[in-house]
Order: C-alpha cells, then sequence, then structure tokens
C-alpha cells in the first residue's frame, strides 16, 4: 500500500520540477518572445542584438544550455525570417 503513495508522491515532485524554469530561462524566453513579436527586421534585428549583449554581460550557463540554446535558435529563425521580407 505504501509503493502507491511514494509512487505518486514522485510523479507530483517529477511534474513540478518539468514546470520550473531558471530566471536566466525565463529571461531567455522572454527576449525570444520580443524578438518574434517584432514586426520588421530593423525591430528583430535591435532586439536580436540586446540579447547578444546580455549573453555577452551574463556569460553562459552550462546548466541552462539546452534551454538556451532552443530559445536562441527560436529567436534567430524569427530575426532570419524578417531579414528575409
Amino acid at each position: 500500500m505504501r509503493m502507491p503513495k511514494i509512487l505518486a508522491g514522485l510523479l507530483v515532485v517529477g511534474a513540478l520540477s518539468a514546470g520550473c524554469k531558471s530566471e536566466r530561462q525565463k529571461e531567455m524566453t522572454a527576449w525570444a518572445d520580443k524578438v518574434c513579436a517584432c514586426k520588421d527586421s530593423e525591430c528583430a534585428s535591435k532586439e536580436f542584438m540586446k540579447g547578444e549583449k546580455y549573453v555577452d554581460r551574463t556569460g553562459w550557463e552550462e546548466a541552462d544550455s539546452e534551454a538556451r540554446d532552443m530559445e536562441w535558435d527560436k529567436a534567430k529563425a524569427c530575426d532570419d525570417k524578417l531579414e528575409k521580407k
């Protein structure tokens, strides 16, 4: 009878931790969203450069590398799409 309770507890903890983002990840997501919200190339390039400066200033954190790369790729794709218009 204890095993189902332990398993349920582990599932809850796993689900909660999977949804947690560090402040760094939240900032990278917000930045990528700003780049993608731009309607023209000038805006996207300006926001993208802000992200590059932020990364230069704060450095890369290996713990956030997967999320960072995903957000970086998202922002770069949005910037590239607007440059082609």
